[in-house]
């Protein structure tokens, strides 16, 4: 599609060509205000809420817009959600955790429907709707938000993402934002041969979770994988039972080697990776 046909005035013909000079899809008001050479941030918000109307841009938050490709419509155009959430973030630390980096990992079989954000504060609200699109934000306090690097998700841009290990520890922690403990087996069952045991050793000892360790026993027993990690998790447990999955009802059969009540039903699970 033409610009023009979207009726682009001058004023916004001149911000939406510096803003793709400088490389920005998303932009603030600030931004607008420095291409322009207009100190009037009352008529530079005018303006942007003019090509708002007019699908030019895309309001992500107060504050906070994203420009339109030319040759998209407004009603089917939205915003790579890996990068909405890291511009959503960007004043915070953060990672994109969950099932979110689970995605970006290649690991997911059913479609996201959430964007996942992990913070090293705690962010108010907890979830934003962009469109029809739920952001949320799960804090970790400073003892377990670590494991992420800068990883590339498409051939220009990059977010801060929880990597494969630390992924699976924080889905086993709570994993309810991993889409519960049967995709989230599948996704180590996926990636087995790349999973660094020494590392997630490491991982292990300074998140220092009890449920975890036995979640992740119990599962690699299971798919019977990783000994290295089996036999540090096996001779690390306490006593009391943690239930396989804490958002089910706390029902299932007990397994005293890795003190796991199986409240999900390991075995169909493990099962319905080879049908």
């Amino acid at each position: 599609m033409d610009i023009k046909h979207k009726n682009v005035s001058s004023k916004s013909y001149k911000l939406i060509y510096g803003l793709i000079r400088q490389n920005k899809e998303f932009f603030n008001v600030s931004d607008a205000s420095e291409i322009l050479k207009q100190n009037s941030t009352g008529s530079i918000r005018e303006l942007i809420r003019s090509m708002i109307r007019r699908g030019l841009v895309m309001k992500i938050s107060d504050g906070l817009y994203n420009l339109i490709p030319y040759e998209r419509e407004e009603n089917e155009y939205f915003p790579d959600w890996h990068l909405t959430a890291k511009e959503l973030a960007k004043n915070e630390k953060y990672y994109v955790g969950f099932y979110s980096a689970l995605d970006i990992h290649g690991l997911i079989t059913q479609p996201s429907l959430v964007e996942q954000i992990v913070t090293a504060k705690q962010v108010k609200p907890k979830q934003k709707m962009v469109r029809n699109v739920k952001f949320q934000f799960i804090y970790f306090n400073e003892k377990h938000f670590f494991g992420f690097e800068n990883l590339w998700i498409n051939d220009f841009n990059k977010v801060y993402c929880s990597d494969i290990e630390k992924t699976i520890i924080d889905c086993l922690f709570k994993p309810q934002y991993g889409s519960g403990i049967t995709e989230i087996v599948r996704a180590i069952h996926k990636v087995k041969d790349k999973i660094d045991q020494e590392k997630m050793l490491k991982y292990l000892e300074r998140f220092d979770s009890q449920a975890v360790l036995k979640r992740l026993g119990f599962i690699l027993f299971h798919l019977d994988i990783l000994l290295l990690l089996r036999k540090y998790i096996e001779s690390n447990l306490t006593k009391v039972y943690a239930p396989l999955d804490p958002s089910m009802p706390n029902e299932g059969k007990y397994y005293s080697k890795w003190r796991i009540r199986d409240n999900v039903g390991i075995r169909e699970t493990i099962n319905s990776l080879t049908t």
